[in-house]
């Protein structure tokens, strides 16, 4: 039979496509391209998760069982303005109150800062007490602002937190871990005194700084 000279080389090249084809090595699609790990890695389709979260996506927060922060940080007084939750006037104008803080642990003091309290200051350039003091994760924490007087000390403001909770808010700030400085408050003020003549909106913050966990 006779074979056309243009079809015998177009099944040629054919041939030659299809036998070069097989002969290559397949592409391998990435294992982990389908594979949400959070926080973590993704591994030959399996979550490398780290030291803070486990599961199957990295999606569970591992809650140690103690914390150890070296300071705190106090960012921004209001001054003279009433501070946080109803606690006492500040000094006027011409001082800034003494600030000092006290930790409560359920209820019973456990730190007091009074001997190293940061004077006539509103805390703009942040009032920072070297601790170190360790946290049961689970435990509800008081934090007391005082202004130091020669009379009375006035309760300035307090607020409470639980460090589980304050360490899984601060793995979600920003889209990423920040955990070895714990924001433990925050909050926007305004404040103003009409015989003053003075006015101010000012975000209170409180950070932990240099956060440790033990996971024994």
């Amino acid at each position: 039979m006779y074979i056309p000279k243009k079809v015998f080389v177009l099944i040629a090249v054919i041939w030659c496509c299809w036998a070069t084809s097989c002969s290559e090595t397949p592409v391998t699609e990435d294992p982990c391209i389908f594979i949400n790990c959070n926080d973590g890695t993704c591994i030959d389709s399996a979550c490398d998760c780290g030291a803070y979260f486990s599961g199957t996506n990295c999606e569970t927060v591992v809650v140690p069982t103690q914390m150890t922060a070296q300071s705190v940080l106090l960012s921004y007084i209001p001054n003279p303005c009433t501070f946080w939750d109803g606690g006492s006037t500040l000094d006027d104008l011409r001082y800034g109150p003494d600030v000092y803080i006290k930790f409560l642990e359920e209820g019973n003091e456990i730190y007091n800062s009074v001997a190293a309290q940061h004077e006539n200051t509103n805390c703009a350039s942040g009032c920072q007490y070297f601790i170190p003091i360790t946290f049961d994760p689970n435990k509800v924490y008081t934090l007391e602002v005082y202004d130091s007087d020669v009379l009375t000390n006035e309760l300035m403001g307090s607020f409470n937190f639980i460090p589980s909770q304050t360490m899984m808010n601060n793995l979600i700030l920003d889209g990423a871990p920040r955990l070895h400085d714990l924001l433990i408050f925050e909050q926007e003020q305004s404040c103003s005194v009409t015989d003053l003549n003075y006015s101010s909106s000012i975000a209170l913050r409180v950070f932990l700084h240099g956060v440790t966990y033990s996971y024994e």
